[in-house]
Parts: structure tokens; C-alpha cells; sequence
């Protein structure tokens, strides 16, 4: 496919300005809510969600995702039986709501991380909602979200003479030529079982559109659902005589070869059409990102297979949730995973989301605040020396230093010059003042940089190095999932015994970038100190 930057389309110079729908009248405002449901979260939760914010005068769609590849026919059989149970699961929990005629619960798409299927879901669920009855905003959420305030101070809020008619949603400009911050806006991807795949081609950009985007949430008014509804119903055929309406016919089309665009499609309309004066660039969510959020890489999204390369935010606790609560603005939050941090939420809200609870999920969610101990045993390395052959410093000053690999915090990282030989990252376990270590096993939590070839070395004394294990490109193919970056080495038949130190001596860069590790860990037991041991001392970096 011959690159080019012309779809037949065009932003418009001059377009109609939307005036604001008129506030309701002697009631309050109505919301929809769709939510996005995987097979494998959690009922309890989900129960817990949903009550915390139900109402009878809202509407609710619940979308339950599917599987859709399996890698034998026996998985396929095992999952579609799980994905029943799951289903039927969340049909009993939402089966007294359903009854009330607010609220659907149907698997529209089989819905994969990054593929168009999440927009072409959302689309359909928006679709459904303004089928389903009179209402003013919508609002998508997940399955982990949870509210910071009681849900009648949003409504409020959006009733606001300031506020109302307006659609909220975070983004900023998207350059689609800036493949490092973007998210690959002029390569093609395709969607195929379930899978998201980056082909060589490039596809064309609607001329003169402005990308907008990079978040999947919002809170959307009514009129401006139902106007891109009616656009899209026009069809993608009509697209040259649909006037304004070709904005968002041309963007669909355009997503449909993309990554994650359901972060930029409807922000991405209203910067382009009459709508532009009526965006909040907000998106009355409080997330807790890592705080190297800025700085992840964007190579995978380079790769053949993209699925999961991305960002997640972090676990929510009592004390951030309670932050989020504080600011005027925040209505909802995520993600959400301890009971413990639910009964904390629900006391402050003063809701009770575990009335009614069926014994069976009240039980499972139970046995989560039961503390599970690492079968792996202590990590020797947390909080032990780490030294490296170079540390990135970014032009800004932020430097990624070999001690974040083992601060026991996912978020933080190493990361080495962006070079090919003669990197390497060393662990000190021990030195005079310190036992000696018998270790079993190490493991590597790479960034997406991850080396393609490297050797774990050991040593006694930190002088005499002996290779235990050598990672190829043959014997651990390119990582498809995030849980593959990680590299889990055992060390085999007493070689780990009465170590001072290991290392990885990195060899060769799967990436352009450097060499880049959020995490190692080491697992077995050190050994009491030994008097008049003396090790090497670290080098100079």
C-alpha cells in the first residue's frame, strides 16, 4: 500500500457551532455507564462495583469479553466452558438490575487489548444505550474503577451552569510523526483471532485532521453520542457528501487499521468539528500511574505482535484513594483490587456493596485478604548493591540507576546507554561485612528494551566469573505478552552455592534502545557470616 495523505477527507475551515442542549427540568441528570468485563475478573468484585454505583433512574451496559484464539483445540474446549461460567456468573450477579429494564448484559465483540474491537465495541454499547431510554451524559468505566464521591455529587456537578452540555475527556495533540510518543499513527496493524499485528504498510491520514488523544476515558453528553451515531449510520460510502459528518466516517475507517484507538477517535471528532468549543480536557478520573509513565518506551509498538504493550496504572490504596477524593474534580478512580481497600472506600461513601452478596463470592473475597506468602521463598537481592557498565540520563535530567533493579518496586528502572557491547548490570549479594548466598533461581522483569542475548554469570569473590546460563534468540523467542519479558533463570545442580555476586553480561539489544530492566530478583538463603572473608569492591560507574 503506496503511502499517501489523502483519504478524500478534510477537516473543515469553517463549520456550524453546537449550542449547548438545554439543562432538564425539575429532575436531575440521568446517566448511562458501560463497563468493560473480562472473563477472569473476579465476581465479588464486580458485584461490589456495580452496586456502587446502580441506580433505577440510570441505564447500564455490561460488556463481557470473549477469548478468541486458543493454541490447541483442548484449550479452546477448556476456555469457551470457563468463559460460559464466567458469563453465567455475571448474568446471576446483574439478573435483579436486567430485570428492572436499565440494563443489558451481552459479549458484543470478542474484544482484544489494542484492536479495533474495543472501539467498534464502544461504539455499539454507545448504540445501545441511546436505544435503551432517556438519559444526559455517559460514562465508560471497567471493571477495577470504583467511585471517589457519592455519585449524586457528579451528577451536580455535570448540571452545573458551567458544566452542563459539555463532554469531558483528556488529550493532546497526537503528531504522526513521532513514532516515539505516538502510538504508531502511520503504520498499519491489523486484528486478527484476537491478536493485534504491525504489517510494513503505511495508511494514508485523512488530510488535514488534527489527531487528538491518549486516554479511553470520558464522560460524553447525549447529543454529541447521538449526533456521531447518526453520522455513522449515514455509512462510510456517503462519506464525500455527509458534510461535517465525514469526520468521524473518515476517522472510523482510519482506526480500524490501528492500535488503541479508542483513545483518540472521539477526541479526535470533536477537535475537528463544530463540537470543538464544547470539550472539558478532563476526564474526572483519578489514576495512579507509575511514576515512569512518561518515559515508557514505545518500541513494542514496533513490534510484529503488540498485544499488552502499553501501561497499566497502580493498585489503589486506602491513603491514594483518599487523595483522590480531595480534588473537586475527580468522580471516579481505578484500579481496585483488596477487600480491605473496598470496606475502606464503602465507609467513607457510606455505601454497603457487600449487602446481598451471594455466600459463594462473599467467601472467595474473603480468602483475598488472607495474606499468600512467595512459595519462592525471600528475595536475598532486595535492597542489596547493584552496579552497572552505564545508567541512562535523559536531557532533562532524569537518570535511571542501576539501585531501582532492586528497590522491590515495578515501577522504577535501570536503564543502560543505548549501545550494543560491553553492558552489563552486576548484583552484589554479600561483602565482608555480609554472609554469603546459595541462590536457586533469578529473575529479570525487563522493559520492553530487553536483551535478545545475554549470560548470567556467578562469582565467589566477585574476581572469577563462571557463565551458568546463556539466554539466545533460540532458546527464548520474541516476548508477545508483558508476562513474557519476564525471565525466570534457574541455577541447577548446587552452582548457586556461597555466592558473593551475579551478573548479566547483556550482549545484543532487541530494540534501538538500550538494555532496560524494572526489576531482579534472587531466591535461596545466605549463609552466616564468615570471618575474614574479603570480596572485591564494586567499579567505579
Amino acid at each position: 500500500m503506496e503511502e499517501v495523505e489523502d483519504q478524500g477527507a478534510s477537516s473543515f475551515a469553517a463549520y456550524d457551532k453546537v449550542k449547548l442542549p438545554p439543562r432538564p427540568s425539575g429532575r436531575g441528570v440521568k446517566l448511562a455507564y458501560t463497563l468493560f468485563v473480562s472473563p477472569n475478573d473476579p465476581l465479588w468484585r464486580l458485584y461490589r462495583v456495580i452496586h456502587s454505583i446502580y441506580s433505577e433512574q440510570d441505564f447500564f451496559f455490561v460488556h463481557v469479553d470473549a477469548q478468541q484464539s486458543y493454541a490447541s483445540e483442548e484449550e479452546r474446549l477448556e476456555n469457551e466452558s470457563k468463559a460460559k461460567q464466567a458469563m453465567q456468573g455475571v448474568l446471576d450477579i446483574m439478573a435483579p438490575m436486567v430485570a428492572q429494564g436499565n440494563m443489558r448484559v451481552e459479549p458484543i465483540y470478542d474484544v482484544s487489548w489494542g484492536g479495533t474491537s474495543m472501539l467498534n465495541a464502544e461504539l455499539a454499547m454507545g448504540e445501545a444505550l441511546l436505544e435503551m431510554g432517556d438519559w444526559d451524559y455517559w460514562i465508560n468505566l471497567s471493571s477495577t474503577d470504583y467511585p471517589l464521591k457519592p455519585i449524586n455529587k457528579l451528577r451536580e456537578y455535570l448540571l452545573d451552569a458551567k458544566n452542563w452540555g459539555y463532554n469531558y475527556g483528556w488529550g493532546a495533540y497526537q503528531d504522526p510523526d513521532d513514532d516515539e510518543k505516538n502510538q504508531g499513527l502511520k503504520s498499519t496493524f491489523v486484528e486478527c483471532e484476537g491478536h493485534s499485528f504491525r504489517v510494513d504498510d503505511k495508511f494514508p491520514i485523512p488530510r488535514g485532521v488534527k489527531l487528538q488523544g491518549g486516554s479511553s476515558w470520558f464522560v460524553l453528553s447525549r447529543q454529541f453520542v447521538q449526533w456521531v451515531d447518526d453520522c455513522l449510520a449515514m455509512g462510510f460510502d456517503n462519506r464525500t457528501k455527509a458534510g461535517e459528518c465525514s469526520t468521524p466516517l473518515m476517522l472510523l475507517d482510519y482506526g480500524q487499521y490501528k492500535i488503541n484507538f479508542e483513545e483518540v477517535f472521539y477526541q479526535t471528532v470533536q477537535a475537528n468539528t463544530g463540537h470543538c468549543e464544547l470539550v472539558v480536557n478532563e476526564d474526572l478520573r483519578f489514576i495512579n500511574w507509575s511514576k515512569d509513565r512518561d518515559d515508557v518506551h514505545v518500541g513494542c509498538m514496533h513490534w510484529e505482535e503488540v498485544d499488552w504493550c502499553g501501561n497499566s496504572p497502580q493498585v489503589m490504596t486506602e491513603d491514594k484513594w483518599d487523595e483522590g477524593r480531595e480534588k473537586h474534580d475527580r468522580f471516579f478512580s481505578r484500579k481496585y483490587e483488596s477487600p480491605v481497600v473496598f470496606d475502606h472506600m464503602d465507609s467513607v461513601l457510606g455505601l454497603n456493596t457487600t449487602e446481598g452478596m451471594p455466600k459463594e463470592l462473599s467467601d472467595v473475597m474473603n480468602k483475598n485478604n488472607v495474606l499468600i506468602e512467595n512459595p519462592r521463598g525471600q528475595n536475598i537481592a532486595l535492597h542489596k548493591v547493584a552496579f552497572a557498565s552505564s545508567n541512562q540520563v535523559n536531557d532533562d535530567g532524569k537518570a535511571f540507576f542501576s539501585a531501582n533493579v532492586l528497590d522491590g518496586n515495578l515501577n522504577t528502572r535501570w536503564s543502560s546507554d543505548h549501545v550494543d557491547h560491553g553492558q552489563w548490570i552486576t548484583v552484589k549479594l554479600s561483602d565482608n561485612a555480609e554472609p554469603l548466598c546459595n541462590v536457586t533461581e533469578v529473575r529479570v522483569v525487563w522493559e520492553t528494551a530487553y536483551a535478545a542475548v545475554y549470560d548470567l554469570q556467578i562469582s565467589e569473590d566477585m574476581d572469577k566469573w563462571e557463565v551458568v546460563h546463556s539466554t539466545t534468540r533460540d532458546n527464548r523467542k520474541r516476548p508477545k505478552t508483558k508476562k513474557e519479558l519476564t525471565h525466570v533463570i534457574p541455577i541447577n545442580g548446587g552452582k548457586g552455592a556461597m555466592l558473593a555476586a551475579f551478573k548479566l553480561d547483556l550482549k545484543h539489544r532487541a530494540t534501538r534502545w538500550g538494555f532496560s530492566i524494572w526489576e531482579i530478583e534472587a531466591y535461596g538463603k545466605c549463609h552466616e557470616h564468615i570471618p575474614g572473608a574479603i570480596f572485591g569492591d564494586a567499579p567505579e560507574y
